[in-house]
């Protein structure tokens, strides 16, 4: 009994003792100077959004400068068209997997801003965190999971939850690595393709430039068939000249 009673003594002696229950003010004070629960950055994704805004606009303005070069690279000066088909498909792979990555960091942005709005209605301890907050946020969502597994008296296992968040997510950005793949091989196959052509273009030109050769040496050839035809020709009359001449110059002696 005199040991129930001291526990109870001590018990009672914390409670007085207690500053936030006590002293009001100086419990407020406290919770206030308390750090926050979880230390982020909730503008991660609008820098990075603000980046590719910057990126943009610097790509424009180069395209636009060098827009007399591109016509020529790419539109004047192609063989055929499949170069230009590879490369509009480059292109729409490019944009789309842009359109869809902007998107995806849109919605990450969204999410930001949801985890500062709970985390700062849990700092300043309210009945319900989540009331603020999107119900399709994925903080309301681990949230409510966590109060339904807290009801039926099961433990929370924060890996298991972690990892099933980790693959709807990955599933989210499945179509921009798809993309990023893709350009890949494209960028290969386009390079296939343009040695392909050069090849067929050397090809040609060789042919071409044997045809000539082939010509010139017909040309020529047939030039020296007519000289030694003309010379055959002139021959005989020089012979008898110098018969004649030989003939003179004996009946002389």
């Amino acid at each position: 009994m005199k040991r129930m009673d001291s526990v109870t003594v001590g018990a009672d002696r914390l409670q007085t003792a207690d500053p936030l229950r006590d002293e009001p003010e100086r419990g407020s004070s406290l919770r206030a100077e308390r750090p926050p629960m979880i230390d982020f950055d909730d503008r991660f994704s609008r820098r990075i959004l603000i980046r590719l805004l910057i990126l943009a606009i610097v790509a424009v303005a180069l395209i636009l400068g060098s827009l007399q070069f591109i016509t020529q690279l790419y539109f004047e000066n192609q063989l055929t068209m499949v170069g230009l088909a590879v490369n509009g498909a480059i292109v729409l792979l490019f944009v789309l997997g842009l359109a869809r990555l902007v998107a995806t960091l849109f919605r990450y942005a969204r999410e930001e801003r949801a985890l500062g709005t709970f985390l700062g209605a849990l700092d300043a301890e309210d009945e319900n965190p989540a009331y603020e907050v999107d119900s399709r946020a994925m903080i309301v969502q681990r949230y409510h999971a966590v109060l339904r597994l807290t009801e039926h008296n099961v433990p929370v296992n924060h890996g298991a939850l972690a990892s099933t968040l980790m693959s709807n997510e990955n599933t989210r950005l499945s179509f921009p690595r798809f993309v990023n793949n893709v350009l890949i091989l494209t960028g290969v196959f386009g390079t296939i393709v343009a040695l392909s052509i050069a090849l067929v273009g050397a090809s040609e030109a060789q042919s071409a430039i044997a045809a000539r050769s082939l010509a010139r040496n017909s040309a020529s050839s047939s030039r020296n068939s007519r000289s030694s035809s003309n010379d055959s020709g002139a021959n005989p009359g020089s012979r008898r000249a110098d018969a004649r001449r030989a003939s003179c110059s004996w009946s002389e002696s």
